[in-house]
């Protein structure tokens, strides 16, 4: 029953109801002298007697009282959790108990920071509460994300007692430098599939103006934006204190380097912390079209300074009736190539296998993918719609799976945390 989880080791609970069971003593106490005062030196009303339970003896009278008692406290004490249940969690499915037995619980494992914010990164989150061990999880994005991509992070990081953060907590905008020196900004022109040139660099800075292309006038200025920006000290802590940090899978362009603020990115630089690249499973149009997975490595490199220590990229397959449809928009499974991304390799501690690394990083193949059916916003003669069809994400399984591999056998966590 969730209401034993109260009195679980180390929530942190049991003391304050130690606390408040002795002042209701101490309170009785009082009472009681004040009672007994009044009852030897003044005359009572003969209704007292039977109020009181004179006619009843003292140890029974006692026992009676005391389990009256017990039974008051214990039902204001639910009467007020569910108020607060009602007030604080509405949507939850799980007990103000359960909230804050598992909101402890992470407090004491292992501390994860994920950065980026996508449909991928919703997946992620999902494959990390299948972990058997406590985890302490924080998403660092921008905070400009859809609305649907935000609540659907808080709605998985809500039952496990995590939390997003921002990188900073000025109002910013993401903005982008293409190749032609025009400048972008708004995740939405960012992201744009139809950008005049590619992508130079992208960057997160102080908003000048509506999203959109800018103008020559306002060029100097948002080059100046993300000068003093600053860094947001949760966000900072939870860097520094992590032990693996997760990039993506998000965008990287609009998802993962918007939130590699300079000192974010000099923390993580600095941090104990492992790093993990987690690959989407697909190239996206007018961001990463047509990059190899080297590429998409040496652009973290280049643009942040960040080099990850591994690299989880899908080696599953997808079915060609459903590639056709992304091939159509130029995207592309996003997939290891020994011929393209020019592997190195090296023996392991063992000596007994083989660990090929890719732009410095440890190379982890597993199968990633689904192919599942969901609603998908597309434009439709001017306005945006929703439309069902089959895509590519994902599957939370299977990057469970993965990831448990990544935590007891690379970072040696063992099977509990």
């Amino acid at each position: 029953m969730d209401f034993w989880k109260w009195f679980v080791p180390g929530i942190k609970i049991k003391r304050w109801l130690a606390l408040l069971f002795g002042g209701i003593v101490l309170l009785a106490l009082g009472v009681a002298y004040v009672l007994v005062h009044f009852y030897r030196t003044a005359p009572f009303p003969g209704w007292v007697y039977w109020i009181t339970l004179q006619f009843i003896d003292r140890p029974w009278r006692a026992a009676m009282f005391l389990l009256f008692g017990v039974g008051l406290i214990l039902l204001a004490l639910q009467r007020i959790g569910h108020t607060l249940e009602v007030a604080l969690v509405p949507e939850a499915e799980r007990s103000l108990a359960d909230v804050v037995y598992q909101r402890q619980r992470s407090e004491r494992g292992k501390r994860v920071v994920v950065i980026g914010a996508s449909t991928g990164t919703v997946l992620l989150l999902r494959a990390l509460r299948q972990q058997h061990r406590d985890l302490h999880v924080r998403v660092i994005s921008t905070g400009l994300e859809s609305s649907r991509i935000f609540s659907r992070m808080e709605e998985e990081l809500r039952v496990s007692g995590g939390r997003i953060l921002f990188p900073t907590r000025e109002d910013v905008a993401v903005y982008a430098e293409l190749q032609n020196g025009l400048i972008l900004s708004g995740l939405d022109a960012v992201g744009a599939a139809d950008k005049p040139a590619p992508v130079q660099r992208v960057f997160l800075g102080r908003k000048i103006k509506e999203a959109g292309v800018l103008g020559d006038g306002f060029a100097e200025l948002v080059r100046q934006s993300p000068l003093g920006l600053e860094p947001a000290p949760e966000a900072l802590q939870a860097i520094e204190q992590a032990d693996l940090i997760i990039l993506g899978p998000a965008s990287l362009y609009t998802g993962i380097l918007p939130c590699l603020t300079p000192p974010l990115a000099a923390a993580i630089q600095h941090s104990r912390a492992a790093l993990l690249f987690a690959c989407n499973v697909m190239t996206e149009p007018g961001q990463t079209e047509s990059y190899s997975l080297s590429d998409h490595l040496r652009t973290l490199k280049e643009q942040t300074g960040v080099s990850p220590d591994y690299v989880l990229v899908n080696a599953g397959e997808v079915s060609e009736r459903v590639l056709d449809r992304y091939r159509q928009n130029n995207a592309e499974p996003l997939l290891y190539d020994p011929a393209v991304d020019q592997p190195s390799s090296c023996l392991s501690f063992e000596g007994n296998a083989e660990t090929i690394l890719v732009e410095g990083a440890i190379l982890l193949q597993r199968d990633l993918v689904a192919e599942i059916r969901d609603d998908i916003p597309v434009q439709v003669e001017g306005h945006r719609e929703q439309r069902s069809m089959v895509v590519i994400r994902h599957d939370v399984d299977k990057l469970s799976r993965a990831i448990a591999e990544l935590m007891e056998r690379q970072l040696d966590w063992g099977y509990s945390a």
